[in-house]
């Protein structure tokens, strides 16, 4: 729990063990309520989610958010709820699986309603809507505004500006689509090896240009990195 909740402890963190950590704790704890195997995964996701090979445990994150969508969790209540799966939303963000975190976000906002906190219903449905509009395969149907201003009241403008989101930095089209989610985590094993092995510079640019190495030799993907896509803006 300490070492999912402090921002500060990477140092403390043993990464080169964490695989056989994750290993040791999922197979030799006797879990018999949903609720704490819910709760273990949640600790181990928000663990993971600051390693270098996030990439690796997507099922970690799977299993929190199937859980809390499909188990009655008895013994905790539904902001924790609606905290733990908007956690699983930030994970499928890294893995650019937009309408996994959508989802994830959606039932975050109404676990947060159900618990009657308006501000956190509005900021994780702001959080869906601002994919909304980028995600292709997303099934659109009309805004309410009327229901969204009746129900979060003075907190509706946190949705509304997740509805007027213009996307911010521009990304290549095809991080959207089925076959890129799919290829990226192998493709970012086999750019952290290759890191592993020539040393991690700790510029953006170093994993963009093996990102597009291994898209365009390993699954015939050209992938057009941030640069790329905004040209007048600097990552370094």
């Amino acid at each position: 729990c300490f070492l999912s909740d402090c921002d500060s402890n990477h140092d403390h963190i043993p990464f080169n063990k964490l695989p056989e950590l994750l290993n040791v704790v999922l197979n030799n704890c006797k879990i018999e309520s949903d609720d704490d195997y819910t709760l273990l995964h949640y600790y181990l996701l928000k663990i993971i989610m600051k390693w270098r090979y996030y990439f690796e445990h997507a099922y970690i994150a799977h299993r929190v958010k199937s859980n809390i969508k499909y188990y009655k969790l008895k013994n905790i209540n539904n902001i924790k709820l609606s905290e733990m799966i908007k956690v699983a939303g930030d994970y499928f963000l890294y893995m650019h699986d937009k309408e996994e975190a959508m989802d994830c976000f959606l039932k975050a906002s109404d676990l947060a309603l159900k618990a009657g906190n308006l501000e956190t219903a509005a900021y994780n449905l702001g959080l869906y809507y601002r994919y909304y509009n980028m995600v292709p395969r997303v099934y659109k149907q009309p805004i309410d505004l009327d229901y969204i201003n009746d129900t979060f009241k003075e907190y509706a403008n946190l949705v509304i500006s997740g509805i007027e989101y213009n996307g911010g930095l521009k990304v290549d089209p095809v991080e959207y689509t089925k076959k890129f989610i799919q290829a990226y985590p192998k493709v970012m094993s086999m750019v952290e090896a290759e890191i592993d092995k020539v040393g991690d510079l700790h510029i953006p640019y170093q994993r963009w240009d093996l990102m597009e190495k291994y898209l365009l030799e390993e699954f015939n993907i050209k992938w057009k990195n941030p640069q790329l896509m905004n040209p007048k803006f600097r990552f370094d």
